[in-house]
């Protein structure tokens, strides 16, 4: 070998004994200028094998060439610097520099080695320094350290880019080195990074033995300085390395061990928000003491050397196998075997041991995941700018004549065919946003005000995503959790949330400095706002979760519950785990379902994080029409639903178009989960999209999604007597009490004492409605009564309450948030008008029905009846319909829409003391926000389609909503009947079978249409009404209700909520449903005493008699 290096071996090996395989291999190809890739553990000598050889390159070209060094943290540059300076300059006499954001050393202005970043890189491409341009023009090789961060991330696509840009300037292709210690598919490294053909790959096939030690830490503070007290004393370990998920949980570990135990004093902490300096003082500090801790996010797992370390310790699994094995690399770095602590804790405990066991089995088995691939099109709207930094002058030809190679095949290289797709409309959205704009001479650009501001800032060269901020959030002024900004992004000023397991109204949200969430505890009906979690920016990869069902299902125990490093607790976690998966039922298509707490069900499907939150996605889109309130948990494992659930009738993406529509639908929590570089902002709409989609899309997924759509939901396998949900601690099956020793008075005891004890409400006139003298008056039934009848789920004394007279309206509820509400109806209101001024634009295609006449004064609703009527007939007289038109604000009339009805009413002659009974009109009254008309063509003559949607400021439709749009449909079918012959005799007029809601996109806050079908809604119309007339033709006390949860967002909470206190505290009851309530108020059970009489009795064999109401 000294004869293939004679000027650098002696300097890189010479206190070596003997050459690592993998240093002797790399020699000869790194000579012959191949593009190499080397895969080979942590602490192998990865750096030496192709250092030693590039150095001899340089040396003998007589220092004509140089070699580029790219890093993907600072914090390695500056480790590698000072583990090679003394070799380079002292030894070898070359001159080696550095240049990061941290630190700039030139090396003596004609290096031979530079150490930098991508971004240092792009910043170099630009600059006019002349040392900088003549080390670049004589750089032959370029070294890519850890190469696995970059594949298919933002930064990488950036080095990708800027590797062409070198190239192009060079005027010749440069050498490809690529080193990791984790790469999953070498052959995609190689096409990722521009690698030739011919490229080699070495592998070092020598591997560590990794000794695991899983523990379960019930107590985190008490139990974590026990253990670490034992690894000094009992297990000697002196030099630990600690790696924590999250920053604020690093924060967490080391406020702890600085304080309290063996490593008093002497821990350390280290992440990407302190200072270079502080870091570096860090590392310098943890390898150079004998016995010392430090805690540390990612930062550490990428190469730093921080010297021999005992062992690793990581609090909780990371996400994948990538990291697991960078992290656990860090330990014992010159022996042969590798320890590890791994901590389990909190609820998820269980699945947490499942998680490193499946780590463990992935990493002995040499299977890493493979980065999704993405073309990352925002990088191209950086890479624009930086070649403008460049330039100061660019045109579109010039950008295509860089970034797009005419001559690719577009099936090896799809990202070429993606830039020339692409190219122009970015180039124009930057031109559109004020990044460029034209310069004087023809075809040329300079840049804009937002390129000037950025540069000022240093933001043109950097393609880092943003950054996941921890918010404080304050309860009551305690605070209480830490909040992921992927949270916070979703909140809004006056959300009714859970959040941290509270039950919470959000007041405010400070973004500056401060970065606090404050709330209030609210026992109000919490929002349908969707908040999606992944665990702090963990997104557990399919191949992980894979890995953890086939653990489970091992008939070898030696992968599960006798696996090696399991103590007694570890051991229980993983018993448990196996247990529930033995209880677990099989459908046809291949989703495993296990009962989960308080009678959910678990359907395990092991898709990963993103693929279960797919999957969870379309079950909450499935049963929004049907159940508003339902909720829908998922994680790596699978997800938990309170429902049953037919996966063949699911809305499954099963192609990439399934995809993108997702990502529209759900685009502002996604921009929040996956977090974007800077350079999004300047794409395009669905370019963005696009880019966003390639986060999430994944062909595997759309294969196991086209399994579930295939196949059954029926049981296969399994008991499904395991799915039956037994409450712990029933005395028997089926009873509705539990028999709990209680030493203090009961909730609902302490309530009516609040309320004034039941001897005080008794003598007083009761504020609940409705008195036995209350009367309906004459009211027109509305699309908004309606709304809020389903809003209100059917809730038959709500409905009655809109027909009672003034007199007769029972005192509503304060409401805390009317500032939020009038916030929102402002809001509602802004976006009315803005869709209407849009469609004012059409000019004689619109017409609005105004609520007021020119001197200011309400029209009454028969005149804008008429105009309604007049525009609608002057419309259809027109010969054609070119277009659409549009009919804002139009009043439809019903007369005697529930007529006639015999009740109580203000209307007759009243006797003595009793309200009069009279017939009562109820009209119909609907004034949809727009009627679309237009025409088509009907068995080749042309006739006359109406279509009716309303506005509405939200972000998903909702079911009370479309009630009111199939509301106004019925209303202008019936119209249409009876005005035949306003259309003429050529003509057929008909309502069209779907409706539309006008909302907010998530994607940028403008309007986005919503269609959907009216026939399910107008079917079951005729028993609505046969319903309301009913419910209208007794006397308003007689109206059916019931205390629920939903209630608590109704303005008469107050008024049921005291009666159900004085006359029917069986409403209390936990889950009581209605029927049951009913058969209880025929049995003459109104309080919970007599309940738990009869039902004591009952279960002796005999009933006890119930007191007479």
């Amino acid at each position: 070998m000294i004869l293939l290096l004679p000027n650098t071996y002696r300097a890189f090996y010479g206190a070596f004994q003997q050459l690592h395989p993998i240093q002797q291999q790399a020699i000869e190809p790194v000579l012959a200028r191949k593009d190499l890739i080397i895969q080979s553990a942590t602490g192998s000598g990865k750096t030496e094998a192709v250092l030693a050889p590039c150095m001899e390159g340089v040396i003998r070209s007589g220092s004509n060439e140089s070699v580029l060094y790219i890093v993907p943290t600072r914090a390695l540059a500056a480790d590698i610097y000072r583990r090679f300076k003394s070799i380079i300059t002292e030894r070898l006499g070359l001159g080696f520099a550095i240049r990061t954001g941290d630190v700039k050393h030139t090396g003596g202005g004609s290096p031979a080695l530079m150490l930098t970043t991508p971004e240092s890189l792009d910043v170099m491409l630009g600059s006019s320094n002349q040392d900088l341009r003549g080390f670049l023009t004589r750089v032959r090789t370029v070294i890519i350290d850890e190469a696995h961060s970059f594949i298919h991330q933002y930064r990488g696509r950036q080095l990708v880019y800027l590797l062409q840009r070198l190239e192009r300037r060079i005027g010749s292709r440069v050498q490809r080195i690529a080193l990791s210690a984790t790469l999953a598919d070498p052959e995609e490294v190689g096409r990722f990074l521009g690698c030739s053909p011919d490229t080699m790959f070495l592998a070092d096939k020598v591997s560590r033995e990794i000794v695991p030690r899983l523990v379960h830490l019930q107590n985190d503070e008490q139990e974590l300085i026990g253990l670490l007290d034992d690894l000094y004393r009992e297990w000697d370990y002196h030099k630990i390395l600690i790696f924590a998920n999250s920053r604020g949980r690093c924060d967490k570990i080391f406020g702890l061990l600085n304080r309290l135990g063996s490593f008093r004093g002497m821990a350390h902490l280290h992440y990407s928000n302190l200072t270079a300096k502080q870091r570096q003082l860090v590392e310098r500090s943890f390898r150079k003491q004998s016995r010392s801790i430090c805690i540390a996010t990612s930062t550490l797992e990428l190469g730093i050397d921080v010297g021999d370390v005992d062992a690793v310790l990581l609090f909780e699994p990371p996400d994948s196998v990538a990291a697991f094995l960078q992290r656990i690399g860090r330990a014992n770095r010159r022996q042969n075997a590798i320890h590890f602590w791994g901590v389990c804790r909190g609820e998820r405990a269980g699945q947490q041991v499942l998680r490193f066991l499946a780590l463990l089995s992935l990493a002995r088995q040499g299977r890493v995941e493979a980065a999704l691939p993405k073309t990352l099109p925002s990088v191209l709207s950086q890479q624009i700018i930086s070649c403008l930094y460049e330039k100061k002058r660019l045109s579109l030809a010039a950008v295509q004549d860089l970034f797009i190679d005419p001559n690719a095949d577009p099936e090896n290289d799809p990202d070429n065919e993606e830039a020339t797709t692409w190219l122009e409309s970015i180039f124009q959205s930057l031109v559109d946003k004020q990044w460029l704009r034209k310069d004087s001479l023809k075809g040329l650009y300079t840049g804009g005000w937002r390129y000037w501001d950025a540069l000022v800032e240093h933001r043109i060269w950097s393609n880092f995503p943003e950054t996941e901020v921890a918010y404080k959030l304050d309860v009551a002024g305690e605070s209480v959790a830490d909040i992921p900004q992927s949270i916070v992004k979703q909140l809004d000023p006056g959300d009714k949330v859970l959040l941290a397991g509270r039950r919470l109204r959000i007041l405010w949200i400070n973004t500056k400095a401060d970065k606090r969430v404050l709330a209030e505890p609210t026992q109000e009906r919490l929002d349908d706002k969707e908040l999606l979690w992944l665990g702090m920016g963990c997104h557990v990869s399919l191949e992980t979760a894979q890995a953890m069902r086939a653990v489970l299902k091992s008939t070898d125990s030696g992968d599960n519950e006798a696996a090696a490093g399991l103590f007694s607790r570890s051991r229980k976690l993983i018993r448990e785990q196996l247990a529930q998966d033995a209880k677990a039922v099989l459908l046809d298509n291949g989703i495993e379902v296990v009962l989960a707490d308080k009678g959910s069900f678990q359907y395990r499907t092991y898709l990963g994080a993103v693929g279960n939150m797919l999957m969870a996605s379309s079950v909450k889109e499935y049963f929004a029409a049907q159940s508003e309130d339902i909720e829908v948990v998922s994680d790596e494992i699978g997800f938990v639903c309170s429902q049953w659930i037919r996966f063949e009738k699911l809305c499954l993406p099963l192609q990439r178009d399934d995809f993108i529509d997702w990502i529209k639908r759900h685009f502002k929590v996604m921009r929040a989960m996956f977090p974007l570089n800077a350079f999004c902002t300047t794409l395009p709409p669905e370019i963005l999209q696009r880019e966003l989609t390639d986060c999430i899309f994944d062909q595997r997924l759309i294969n196991f999604f086209q399994q579930y759509k295939d196949g059954s939901s029926e049981i296969v396998k399994g008991d499904p007597r395991n799915l039956e949900f037994h409450p712990e601690g029933a005395e028997e099956q089926g009873s509705a009490f539990l028999d709990l020793p209680c030493h203090c008075p009961s909730f609902l005891s302490l309530e009516k004492e609040r309320h004034g004890g039941d001897r005080a409400v008794a003598s007083v006139a009761p504020l609940f409605l409705p008195s036995k003298d209350a009367r309906y008056r004459n009211r027109p039934l509305t699309g908004t009564i309606i709304g809020e009848y389903f809003r209100h789920h059917q809730c038959h004394r709500q409905f009655c309450a809109s027909f009672l007279r003034p007199e007769d309206q029972p005192p509503r509820q304060s409401r805390k948030d009317d500032e939020y509400a009038s916030l929102r109806l402002a809001r509602g209101v802004a976006f009315e008008r803005e869709i209407m001024a849009e469609l004012a634009g059409l000019k004689e295609q619109f017409h609005i029905v105004r609520e007021k006449d020119a001197s200011g004064m309400p029209r009454s609703l028969e005149s804008r009846y008429a105009e309604t009527r007049d525009w609608l007939q002057r419309i259809s007289g027109q010969k054609d319909l070119a277009g659409n038109y549009y009919l804002a604000q139009g009043v439809l009339l019903l007369p005697a829409l529930l007529s006639p009805l015999t009740g109580l009413s203000d209307v007759g002659p009243a006797g003595k003391g009793q309200p009069g009974v009279d017939t009562m009109n109820v009209d119909g009254v609907g004034i949809p926000d727009l009627i679309r008309v237009s025409s088509g063509d009907a068995a080749g003559e042309q006739d006359i389609l109406l279509e009716v949607g309303d506005i509405k400021s939200v972000a998903k439709p909702r079911y009370h909503q479309k009630w009111q749009v199939a509301f106004y449909a019925f209303l202008l079918k019936t119209f249409l009947d009876e005005e035949k012959e306003l259309f003429g005799t050529n003509k057929a007029a008909q309502v069209a079978d779907t409706g539309f809601l006008l909302i907010r996109s998530p994607l940028d806050d403008t309007p986005q249409r919503h269609t959907f079908d009216l026939q399910p809604y107008l079917a079951s119309l005729p028993a609505l009404l046969r319903n309301f007339a009913h419910c209208l033709s007794h006397p308003p006390d007689q109206s059916g209700w019931q205390l629920q949860a939903h209630c608590l967002s109704c303005p008469y909470f107050d008024s049921c909520y005291q009666q159900a206190l004085q006359e029917e505290d069986i409403q209390f009851i936990p889950r009581l449903s209605k029927g049951a309530l009913e058969k209880m108020r025929g049995l003459g059970l109104r309080n919970i005493g007599e309940a738990s009489a009869w039902f004591a009795g009952h279960r002796r064999g005999r009933r006890a008699v119930p007191l007479q109401p």
